[in-house]
């Protein structure tokens, strides 16, 4: 990938955290081509990640000046105009060349910089609780993350743990991490967490009604609003679930190789699997069914490739069928459809509408 035709777009994504897969690969690649590729993504990240207070205190001098003393580069400022409490106006900048020493940077890295440190500065607040309102600026600043169907996302966290969030999901977390206490984030959807250890901050995912916390491991969240549990799997290290309601209750260990489920009147279980995949594939780009009814294996690809399917209202019992098949995202969505219907013996076709299609029995 030459530098005149990196994505800034997918450059931006890879400093917020906020990069798919695909994405992180480009980015790497073209890092990996020149030390000073690196050395301006290192900058970038280093006032990505400063903490909200540094943030609130920026303006549009200072913020330049931060980037001038690495870069050597000059402005001509036309317009600066800012307005406070986490609100966000148009700014124009006229930028000047400077030292030819640094002239391998493009314009285009230029403004992706100066986005990427007014979208932090200026962005709206959004707290973890469904009640709670960011009115103040002692108030931590949040961010949601929203995965569309079709969509994977990687994120870097601020502590050094990292998220793989899955299609159709939301995931709500600071900004950056406080020192003290525990480290906490809300999940609707599916999500895979690879967790620093940190026994001083403990690591909580709230889903639904359910409380997932860690002091460092590996482990996947799947809650989605169509789902009737709460599931977390392990694949490295201990969890407890609970309900979040009741921490007085300890609720369910889960270890490695094990799969929690909570239920919604509060109880929960445990069992143990030999093959995570038909948990965890997803994240590596793979589809795994087991013995799935056609419900919730039509669920999937619907998130999957966003599409709609449906199926003869007359024939419920089609969708209670099991499915145990496995496909790859390179596989073309015809195929994966094709080899659906010839397992299971049913015929399907593209119904009316966008990226609709009808199942039916034989």
């Amino acid at each position: 990938m030459e530098e005149e035709n990196i994505n800034w777009d997918a450059l931006v994504n890879y400093i917020s955290g906020q990069s798919s897969l695909e994405e992180e690969e480009m980015i790497r690649e073209w890092i990996a081509m020149d030390s000073k590729h690196e050395e301006f993504v290192v900058f970038l990240k280093r006032l990505w990640e400063s903490s909200a207070e540094e943030k609130r205190s920026w303006d549009v001098d200072s913020a330049w000046s931060r980037f001038n003393k690495e870069y050597d580069l000059t402005m001509g400022q036309e317009t600066s105009v800012t307005e406070s409490h986490g609100r966000k106006k148009d700014m124009t900048f006229r930028l000047i060349k400077g030292s030819k020493k640094r002239n391998w940077i493009s314009w285009a890295a230029v403004a992706a910089s100066i986005a990427i440190i007014f979208v932090a500065v200026f962005s709206l607040d959004l707290p973890i609780g469904e009640e709670q309102v960011a009115s103040t600026e002692t108030t931590p600043a949040y961010r949601e993350v929203v995965t569309k169907n079709g969509q994977r996302t990687y994120l870097n966290l601020s502590d050094g743990s990292s998220v793989i969030l899955n299609a159709g999901s939301k995931l709500t977390l600071p900004q950056t991490f406080p020192d003290t206490g525990p480290r906490e984030l809300n999940l609707s959807g599916e999500a895979w967490f690879e967790v620093e250890h940190d026994p001083e901050r403990p690591f909580i995912v709230y889903s639904d009604d359910a409380m997932t916390t860690v002091l460092g491991t590996k482990f996947q969240v799947r809650s989605y609003p169509d789902d009737e549990h709460v599931e977390v799997v392990v694949s490295e290290g201990k969890v407890a679930l609970q309900d979040r309601k009741k921490s007085d209750d300890l609720g369910a260990t889960i270890t490695r190789n094990q799969v929690g489920t909570y239920f919604g009147d509060g109880s929960t279980s445990v069992s143990r699997v030999q093959d995570l995949s038909p948990f965890l594939g997803w994240k590596d780009g793979n589809l795994v069914f087991e013995q799935k009814p056609l419900s919730q294996v039509f669920r999937r690809l619907e998130r999957w490739y966003d599409i709609n399917i449906q199926t003869v209202p007359t024939q419920p019992e089609l969708l209670k069928r099991e499915l145990t098949a496995s496909f790859t995202e390179t596989q073309p969505l015809d195929e994966v459809l094709e080899t659906i219907a010839l397992t299971m013996n049913i015929d399907y076709h593209k119904a009316e509408g966008d990226s609709a299609y009808l199942f039916n029995d034989n």
